[in-house]
């Protein structure tokens, strides 16, 4: 189990978020490079690259983007935008950028360019053939792509003047959202070409059309998957439908992100966006999600990871598995396929029910809850978890659980939790616990001890029994990514269609990390403003000001005096 800090509350009499100057921006934006660790990377890059030396350097842009994007977030991503807000800065404040005496637009522009190449070419897999032995060519001074993304990430955990970042919360949430491409589509097809498990339940096919099959839809090298704009890397996938769109599939890229969720109980945090990566529509989820954990900075640092359908209806060997191998509690939701009852292969007169195990004895009443509603009430959600908590009574209890995820289950007599005759400690329990339709002296499985392997119903198996109070206050916390999903596109970024004209996975990575950065940057300044919630010594800026009560009389020598006259 991981340490966690204590989160300090929002005070109240801080005043309201305001909007960045040109010298703060700037400032933030240095902050987050320094932060991040990639200047030493980046001003190696330059000085082993051949040719002429550049006129603007790698950090300079990224600095000078970073600024432009932290001070005002809606902002579009755009080199033209960038270099007109950069002609606006002082002298001095270009120069703390790292900018030269003279530059132009297309200095900035080809920079850009070439740090999109770099990371173009180590993302990719260029091998050479030498006397028939294949060697890769990949810089080992320079990060993958997303490592690169997540460390530049990183730098915006943390404002001017902290000592330190935030902490990451205990509970992590993934979800991936949609990047449409700007580049117009030329063809379409009727269902999204993905090789994934998940499709939506509204995947209504679209018509399909073509307006020149001689040359469109082209078919990628690669992935054998159709490509249908210029925009070569795009690819059709789905996305959630919403009201104003016709169809809920789409031509772009998967951003996947990671999100401080919280824990059940913690009374404040900010969420901030802690890992990102891009994919091309329609990826695989498991794969991309692995990916993302492989890439965070500074490692996985929680203990809860939680996530929607398209990740847990992933095959387990390539989602579930690996997910527990690096030692995370996995919560997520149950498609109706997954709440189907089968046998335990290792334990007979037992079975497993929406990912629990269950003796034989279980009641009829409990076979077969209803799922929750989307739009349900309060009311209704409530009832409902009461009922699965008590069914959870019925359940096997994790007794031991071992490094290669095998776990050790005890039967709910054994664990306190159910009375059976067939167990006789069990019957020293209160009326308060449940008692079992066994039959005295019949085999029952109500105490039951037994290992299961970790391959047993991976699919649907996690840590918290489904549907009970406690499922619901981890999985719950999934919507705060889903929340900054919605601050990336409409409250607080521009991640939109037309935001950006950019085209290829590199480039949509780089916009969407300045995103993200701006996002972060912009909670945690109306979260804390000039406070820092990482400095425990206490100052009397952590104290509210006060005003003195008056006194009802004032002490003597506080009087005004009188005038006499003679």
């Amino acid at each position: 189990m991981t340490n966690h800090t204590e989160f300090n509350p929002m005070p109240s009499y801080l005043p309201t978020g305001r909007r960045m100057d040109n010298r703060e921006a700037v400032s933030c934006a240095l902050h987050i490079i320094n932060q991040s660790g990639l200047s030493p990377i980046l001003d190696r890059l330059e000085r082993t690259t051949p040719g002429r030396a550049r006129n603007i350097g790698y950090a300079a842009t990224l600095a000078a983007s970073i600024a432009f994007k932290v001070q005002e977030p809606k902002r579009d991503v755009k080199i033209a935008d960038i270099a007109r807000w950069v002609h606006s800065l002082t002298r001095s404040q270009q120069r703390r950028l790292g900018l030269p005496g003279r530059w132009t637009y297309f200095n900035l522009q080809t920079t850009f360019k070439a740090l999109h190449e770099e990371l173009e070419a180590e993302t990719s897999d260029r091998r050479i053939d030498v006397d028939g032995t294949v060697i890769s060519v990949r810089r080992p001074d320079l990060l993958s792509l997303d490592a690169f993304a997540n460390a530049l990430l990183a730098g915006s955990w943390s404002l001017p003047g902290w000592k330190r970042y935030l902490p990451w919360t205990p509970v992590q949430a993934i979800d991936s959202t949609d990047i449409e491409t700007h580049a117009r589509p030329r063809a379409w097809t009727a269902k999204p070409d993905s090789r994934d498990e998940y499709t939506p339940d509204d995947d209504t096919p679209n018509r399909e059309w073509n307006e020149n099959p001689s040359e469109w839809p082209k078919i990628g090298h690669l992935d054998g998957r159709k490509i249908v704009s210029a925009d070569l890397q795009a690819r059709v996938g789905w996305r959630t439908r919403t009201d104003g769109r016709a169809t809920n599939a789409f031509n772009g890229y998967d951003a996947h992100l990671l999100v401080d969720a919280g824990a059940p109980g913690l009374r404040f945090w900010v969420p901030l966006i802690r890992g990102i990566l891009v994919r091309p529509a329609g990826s695989y989820k498991a794969r991309a999600g692995l990916d993302l954990l492989d890439s965070l900075h500074g490692g996985i640092q929680f203990d809860h990871l939680t996530a929607d359908r398209g990740y847990s209806q992933a095959r387990p060997e390539s989602w579930t598995a690996p997910v527990a191998a690096r030692g995370l509690s996995y919560v997520h939701d149950l498609h109706t396929n997954q709440r189907r009852p089968h046998p335990s292969d290792s334990m007979p007169g037992v079975f497993w029910l929406d990912g629990t195990l269950f003796p034989a004895s279980l009641p009829t009443k409990y076979r077969k809850l209803p799922g929750f509603k989307i739009r349900g009430t309060a009311k209704e959600r409530d009832e409902l978890h009461a009922k699965y908590d008590e069914r959870a009574q019925w359940a096997f209890v994790p007794n031991r659980r071992f490094p290669n995820g095998d776990v050790q289950f005890k039967g709910p007599a054994r664990a306190g939790h159910l009375r059976c005759e067939n167990y006789p400690p069990s019957k020293r329990l209160g009326n308060h616990v449940p008692r079992s339709n066994c039959i005295p002296g019949e085999p029952c499985m109500c105490a039951a001890t037994k290992v299961v392997p970790a391959t047993e119903a991976a699919w649907e198996r996690q840590r918290y029994v489904y549907g009970t109070t406690k499922w619901a206050a981890y999985y719950g916390l999934r919507n705060l990514v889903e929340s900054q999903n919605s601050q990336l596109k409409y409250w607080r970024g521009s991640m939109r269609r037309h935001s950006t004209h950019v085209f290829g996975t590199t480039a949509n990575t780089l916009v969407l990390v300045l995103n993200c950065i701006a996002v972060n940057v912009s909670m945690l300044r109306d979260a804390y403003g000039d406070v820092d919630p990482t400095n425990t010594t206490p100052t009397r800026r952590d104290v509210a000001p006060r005003r003195r009560r008056t006194p009802k009389h004032l002490p003597t020598h506080l009087r005004p005096r009188r005038r006499t006259t003679a």
